[in-house]
């Protein structure tokens, strides 16, 4: 009878480590920080190498020059990986700015990676203001599976863009949120944005699900 019990709890244990290893949706590898100007000038920044800027573990950030490019600040987060998130979610902000370019226009790359296991319906949203011009693309290992197209900004300098996508995996795969910044040679030019690529958590898309109710609910009653 107590080997039946035994037997029990273990079975249990086993099956909760199952269900809550389906749950999480782990981060696997370094997160890097790939910053290049596409004439030969690039840094890969990886989390707490030396070159990287802040010690906050899922933390990468940079700050200096880059060809012609100033870098103030060029900084990608995994929540998951630091702590602060269920699931999916990272994020990559940056503020940069040229002088006169030779040649011109030139293109900074940065790139964000991280690792997952499992994929799920995420969104895809950026933020800011661009004397350029923005594009801002979602890659599943070498596969670009979301691109916003040129972004320009819509009133003043100020942009925005979103989107939603799937991903589908069966294993580990990298994660990368890039941002393409375009700019004419001159003086001051400058671009500062926020890009968040998340699967919502369940909790988010149960609040979600109540307010879509709540509004079904007000429009009968209009």
């Amino acid at each position: 009878h107590e080997d039946n019990k035994m037997k029990s709890r273990k079975l249990l244990t086993v099956l909760t480590a199952a269900v809550l290893g389906l749950w999480a949706l782990p981060s696997l590898a370094v997160p890097t920080l790939t910053i290049s100007d596409g004439l030969g000038n690039s840094i890969t920044v990886e989390d707490n190498d030396g070159n990287d800027g802040n010690a906050n573990i899922g933390t990468v950030s940079f700050s200096g020059t880059i060809g012609d490019w100033s870098i103030t600040v060029a900084a990608g987060v995994d929540f998951f990986l630091n702590g602060q998130a269920d699931g999916t979610h990272i994020d990559l902000v940056s503020l940069v700015s040229t002088g006169l370019l030779d040649p011109s226009p030139q293109t900074l790359t940065i790139d964000f990676s991280t690792e997952y296991e499992r994929g799920g319906k995420f969104i895809a949203s950026i933020g800011g203001t661009t004397d350029g011009s923005i594009v801002a693309s979602v890659w599943e290992d070498d596969m670009e599976i979301l691109n916003s197209g040129e972004i320009t900004p819509s009133s003043g300098t100020a942009f925005a863009w979103s989107g939603t996508e799937t991903i589908i995996a069966d294993g580990s795969y990298k994660l990368t949120e890039r941002v393409e910044i375009t700019h004419e040679s001159g003086q001051a030019v400058a671009t500062s944005f926020d890009y968040e690529v998340k699967v919502p958590e369940p909790t988010s898309l149960a609040l979600l699900g109540l307010g879509l109710l709540g509004l079904g609910f007000a429009r009968r009653r209009v």
